[in-house]
């Protein structure tokens, strides 16, 4: 953490010159378990749109051991956009976390943050349809919503995280893309195209993005999509790679 904010000017002005247009927050773990290192980063480069993506649990209840202080009396997303949160990204694994997390949506929209949904699509999704997604989306205030496909990360082929995927993943995700496509044509529109080739498309006031695959690391050396702050306090443009180290 001592590099990682030793080293937050830099990226700063690498971020200014390489014209990036938004920060997300994430971990390979939960992002909110690590508050203190969360509320910094937010607030180091809230001069930026600001995203972070969480299992929503904690954002589930109200909270008042956000500080020391027991006697304040808040949630996480009040304090989130109080230092300078803009969007909260809730990974959705099952139909049934949408209504399970209605409070959580409920105190992002009333703090005047965005609430996108990134539907991570399995098996559990065989009996649910494009529109009944959307219908959430619409009942608990969802602006955004991100259908994923779930592959196996690279690197990991033959472990039971890529067995557990191959045994729960089929066809859903195409059915759902299918869906979406075909309600896209009748009532959707095109807002604009993403430089990694995904399509951001508005349907009924929600903002709409499919991802495959192919979209996670598409770089063929002259279009680098992100770059990577890690918590080791350094620098990269390749999750995957370390060596795409920067400084």
């Amino acid at each position: 953490m001592p590099l990682m904010v030793r080293n937050v000017p830099k990226v700063q002005e690498i971020a200014r010159a390489a014209e990036i247009t938004s920060v997300l927050i994430t971990s390979t773990g939960e992002p909110m378990l690590n508050w203190d290192a969360l509320r910094a980063m937010t607030s180091r480069f809230a001069l930026w749109p600001v995203e972070v993506q969480t299992n929503g649990m904690k954002l589930n209840s109200t909270q008042n051991d956000c500080y020391n202080d027991r006697s304040v009396k808040t949630n996480y997303c009040d304090i989130l956009f109080d230092y300078g949160m803009s969007v909260i990204a809730v990974s959705i694994d099952h139909p049934g976390l949408f209504q399970h997390y209605k409070f959580a949506f409920t105190n992002i929209v009333r703090a005047n943050m965005v609430a996108r949904v990134t539907v991570n699509v399995t098996d559990r999704f065989k009996d649910v349809s494009f529109e009944k997604i959307l219908g959430w989306c619409k009942e608990l205030g969802i602006r955004q919503l991100l259908i994923r496909r779930i592959t196996t990360p690279e690197g990991a082929e033959g472990s039971d995280q890529a067995k557990w995927i191959a045994k729960h993943t089929g066809t859903e995700y195409d059915r759902l893309v299918d869906e979406a496509s075909v309600a896209l044509q009748n009532r959707g529109r095109l807002l604009r195209n993403l430089t990694h080739g995904a399509q951001v498309w508005g349907i009924d006031g929600i903002s709409y993005v499919c991802s495959d695959w192919c979209l996670q690391e598409t770089n063929d050396g002259n279009n680098v999509r992100s770059l990577i702050f890690r918590e080791d306090g350094h620098l990269y443009t390749s999750w995957n790679d370390l060596g795409s180290i920067v400084f």
